[in-house]
Protein backbone atom coordinates (compact mmCIF):
# COMPACT_ATOMS: atom_id res chain seq x y z
CA UNK A 1 0.00 0.00 0.00
CA UNK A 2 1.05 3.46 -0.84
CA UNK A 3 0.63 6.78 -0.36
CA UNK A 4 0.50 10.65 -1.81
CA UNK A 5 1.51 13.68 -0.05
CA UNK A 6 1.94 17.45 -1.10
CA UNK A 7 4.65 20.09 0.71
CA UNK A 8 2.65 23.15 1.74
CA UNK A 9 4.43 26.70 1.72
CA UNK A 10 3.82 27.72 5.65
CA UNK A 11 2.98 31.70 4.85
CA UNK A 12 1.06 31.39 1.69
CA UNK A 13 -0.25 27.96 2.17
CA UNK A 14 0.73 27.33 -1.14
CA UNK A 15 1.37 23.61 -2.56
CA UNK A 16 5.33 23.45 -4.18
CA UNK A 17 5.57 19.50 -3.88
CA UNK A 18 3.85 16.48 -4.21
CA UNK A 19 5.04 12.93 -3.75
CA UNK A 20 4.53 9.76 -3.24
CA UNK A 21 5.98 6.82 -0.52
CA UNK A 22 5.02 3.10 -0.50
CA UNK A 23 3.84 3.25 3.44
CA UNK A 24 7.38 5.10 4.85
CA UNK A 25 5.64 7.49 6.81
CA UNK A 26 8.98 9.15 7.39
CA UNK A 27 9.55 9.94 3.35
CA UNK A 28 6.70 12.59 3.35
CA UNK A 29 8.90 14.53 6.37
CA UNK A 30 12.69 14.10 5.45
CA UNK A 31 14.86 16.53 4.05
CA UNK A 32 16.94 14.16 2.63
CA UNK A 33 17.38 13.38 -1.06
CA UNK A 34 15.31 16.32 -1.81
CA UNK A 35 16.76 19.28 -4.73
CA UNK A 36 18.24 22.25 -4.45
CA UNK A 37 15.20 24.32 -5.65
CA UNK A 38 13.06 22.45 -2.54
CA UNK A 39 15.56 23.28 0.05
CA UNK A 40 15.58 27.08 -0.61
CA UNK A 41 11.64 26.97 -0.91
CA UNK A 42 12.05 25.35 2.78
CA UNK A 43 14.51 27.62 3.74
CA UNK A 44 12.44 30.77 2.73
CA UNK A 45 9.08 29.51 3.72
CA UNK A 46 8.99 26.43 5.69
CA UNK A 47 6.28 23.95 5.29
CA UNK A 48 3.51 21.52 6.28
CA UNK A 49 2.87 18.65 5.07
CA UNK A 50 -0.40 16.62 4.17
CA UNK A 51 -1.22 13.37 2.67
CA UNK A 52 -3.25 13.63 0.22
CA UNK A 53 -4.78 10.02 -0.51
CA UNK A 54 -3.65 7.21 1.76
CA UNK A 55 -4.19 3.07 1.25
CA UNK A 56 -3.76 2.99 -2.23
CA UNK A 57 -1.82 0.68 -4.70
CA UNK A 58 1.86 2.05 -5.64
CA UNK A 59 0.59 1.62 -9.05
CA UNK A 60 -2.16 4.02 -8.66
CA UNK A 61 -0.25 6.34 -6.17
CA UNK A 62 2.49 6.80 -9.07
CA UNK A 63 -0.24 7.80 -11.31
CA UNK A 64 -1.83 10.27 -9.43
CA UNK A 65 1.52 11.73 -8.74
CA UNK A 66 1.92 12.05 -12.49
CA UNK A 67 -1.35 13.78 -12.84
CA UNK A 68 -1.19 16.05 -10.34
CA UNK A 69 2.69 17.05 -11.34
CA UNK A 70 1.31 17.71 -14.85
CA UNK A 71 -1.86 19.40 -13.30
CA UNK A 72 0.19 21.87 -11.08
CA UNK A 73 3.07 22.45 -13.61
CA UNK A 74 6.85 22.40 -12.48
CA UNK A 75 9.47 25.11 -11.87
CA UNK A 76 11.71 24.01 -13.74
CA UNK A 77 9.82 23.67 -16.90
CA UNK A 78 8.24 27.00 -16.94
CA UNK A 79 4.70 25.02 -16.49
CA UNK A 80 3.39 25.71 -12.78
CA UNK A 81 4.87 25.60 -8.94
CA UNK A 82 6.23 22.64 -8.33
CA UNK A 83 9.57 21.99 -7.32
CA UNK A 84 9.37 18.34 -8.61
CA UNK A 85 12.17 17.52 -10.87
CA UNK A 86 10.80 14.79 -12.74
CA UNK A 87 7.21 13.75 -14.32
CA UNK A 88 6.53 11.55 -10.79
CA UNK A 89 5.97 8.40 -10.79
CA UNK A 90 9.34 6.64 -11.23
CA UNK A 91 11.66 8.69 -8.64
CA UNK A 92 14.06 10.13 -10.97
CA UNK A 93 12.86 8.47 -14.68
CA UNK A 94 12.15 12.10 -16.64
CA UNK A 95 14.73 13.85 -14.55
CA UNK A 96 17.79 15.41 -16.98
CA UNK A 97 20.92 16.15 -15.94
CA UNK A 98 23.18 18.82 -17.49
CA UNK A 99 26.45 17.71 -18.54
CA UNK A 100 27.69 20.02 -16.30
CA UNK A 101 26.06 17.25 -13.22
CA UNK A 102 27.30 14.64 -14.98
CA UNK A 103 30.42 15.95 -15.32
CA UNK A 104 31.14 16.81 -11.61
CA UNK A 105 29.85 13.01 -10.49
CA UNK A 106 32.31 11.15 -13.10
CA UNK A 107 35.15 13.86 -11.80
CA UNK A 108 34.47 12.83 -8.37
CA UNK A 109 33.95 9.00 -8.72
CA UNK A 110 37.40 8.85 -10.89
CA UNK A 111 40.71 8.17 -8.78
CA UNK A 112 38.34 7.03 -5.10
CA UNK A 113 37.58 3.87 -5.94
CA UNK A 114 36.66 2.20 -3.13
CA UNK A 115 38.88 0.19 -1.03
CA UNK A 116 39.22 -3.68 -0.27
CA UNK A 117 37.86 -3.05 3.49
CA UNK A 118 35.30 -1.25 2.17
CA UNK A 119 34.19 -3.49 -0.23
CA UNK A 120 34.21 -6.72 2.56
CA UNK A 121 31.83 -4.16 4.49
CA UNK A 122 29.50 -3.86 1.83
CA UNK A 123 29.28 -7.51 1.01
CA UNK A 124 28.63 -8.45 4.48
CA UNK A 125 26.20 -5.82 5.00
CA UNK A 126 24.35 -7.31 2.03
CA UNK A 127 25.26 -11.25 3.44
CA UNK A 128 23.62 -10.47 6.88
CA UNK A 129 20.37 -9.15 5.23
CA UNK A 130 17.38 -11.11 6.47
CA UNK A 131 14.17 -10.93 4.81
CA UNK A 132 10.79 -12.57 5.88
CA UNK A 133 9.03 -15.22 3.80
CA UNK A 134 6.36 -11.79 3.75
CA UNK A 135 9.02 -9.97 2.52
CA UNK A 136 10.42 -12.01 -0.30
CA UNK A 137 7.10 -12.63 -1.37
CA UNK A 138 6.30 -9.08 -1.86
CA UNK A 139 9.13 -8.10 -3.33
CA UNK A 140 8.60 -11.58 -5.91
CA UNK A 141 4.90 -10.51 -6.52
CA UNK A 142 6.27 -6.50 -7.33
CA UNK A 143 8.41 -7.96 -10.10
CA UNK A 144 6.46 -10.09 -11.96
CA UNK A 145 5.40 -8.62 -15.26
CA UNK A 146 8.31 -6.24 -15.30
CA UNK A 147 10.94 -7.34 -17.45
CA UNK A 148 12.94 -3.95 -18.72
CA UNK A 149 11.95 -4.78 -22.36
CA UNK A 150 13.69 -2.33 -24.95
CA UNK A 151 10.17 -0.37 -25.48
CA UNK A 152 10.08 0.25 -21.86
CA UNK A 153 13.75 1.74 -22.12
CA UNK A 154 13.01 3.70 -25.04
CA UNK A 155 9.82 4.89 -23.16
CA UNK A 156 12.09 5.70 -19.73
CA UNK A 157 14.78 7.77 -21.92
CA UNK A 158 11.95 9.83 -23.47
CA UNK A 159 10.35 10.84 -19.93
CA UNK A 160 8.07 8.81 -19.77
CA UNK A 161 7.22 6.13 -17.02
CA UNK A 162 6.28 2.96 -18.92
CA UNK A 163 3.29 3.23 -17.04
CA UNK A 164 0.18 2.15 -19.33
CA UNK A 165 -2.76 3.91 -17.79
CA UNK A 166 -6.34 2.84 -17.80
CA UNK A 167 -8.67 4.32 -19.68
CA UNK A 168 -10.83 4.29 -16.35
CA UNK A 169 -7.99 5.97 -14.52
CA UNK A 170 -7.61 8.62 -17.14
CA UNK A 171 -11.17 9.38 -17.05
CA UNK A 172 -11.12 9.78 -13.48
CA UNK A 173 -8.48 12.08 -13.43
CA UNK A 174 -10.25 14.02 -16.40
CA UNK A 175 -13.68 14.27 -14.12
CA UNK A 176 -10.91 15.79 -11.38
CA UNK A 177 -9.50 18.32 -13.73
CA UNK A 178 -12.44 19.36 -15.48
CA UNK A 179 -13.96 22.03 -12.83
CA UNK A 180 -10.35 23.09 -11.29
CA UNK A 181 -7.48 26.10 -11.66
CA UNK A 182 -4.36 25.64 -10.66
CA UNK A 183 -5.20 27.59 -7.23
CA UNK A 184 -7.58 25.22 -6.15
CA UNK A 185 -6.89 22.18 -4.01
CA UNK A 186 -7.49 18.22 -4.63
CA UNK A 187 -9.41 15.63 -2.59
CA UNK A 188 -9.49 12.38 -4.39
CA UNK A 189 -11.80 9.57 -3.34
CA UNK A 190 -10.46 6.19 -3.93
CA UNK A 191 -13.03 3.46 -4.13
CA UNK A 192 -11.63 -0.02 -4.30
Amino acid sequence: MAYVYKHIKKDTNEIFYIGISNKNYNRMTSKWNRTKLWHNIVKKHDYVVEIIIDDISFTIAKELEIGLIEYYGRVDLGTGKLANMTVGGDGVVGNVMTKESRDKISKARKGNPLSAEHKEKLRLAQLGRKYSDTAKKKMSDASIGKSKSESHRQNISKGGTGIKRTEKFKEHLRELYKNKTRNEDFTWKHEN
